[in-house]
């Protein structure tokens, strides 16, 4: 459910910020996001035992679920920031 959630998030305000023409910082947040943490923590996750109960791909699920919750808030602060100068 989480992971839907934040999906939702993220794939509306990717949907905001082509309103404004701006369709290259959601790539760019995204590659961070899905290469800087999702990945990284999935493949710990996976093949190590960090934590038991999320070895396998249970645990590159959740880590895919983080880089998502990340992905999703580095979007939505950018389209909170394009609404806020275009209001001023």
């Amino acid at each position: 459910a989480l992971f839907q959630i934040t999906d939702a998030l993220q794939a509306t305000s990717v949907c905001g910020l082509r309103a404004f023409k701006d369709t290259l910082s959601p790539v760019r947040y995204q590659m961070m996001a899905f290469w800087g943490v999702g990945f990284p923590m999935g493949y710990l996750l996976s093949t190590q035992n960090l934590l038991p109960s999320f070895s396998g791909p249970e645990g590159f699920l959740l880590a895919m679920t983080a880089g998502l919750l990340v992905a999703s808030r580095l979007i939505f602060l950018k389209l909170y920031s394009v609404i806020r100068a275009q209001s001023t």
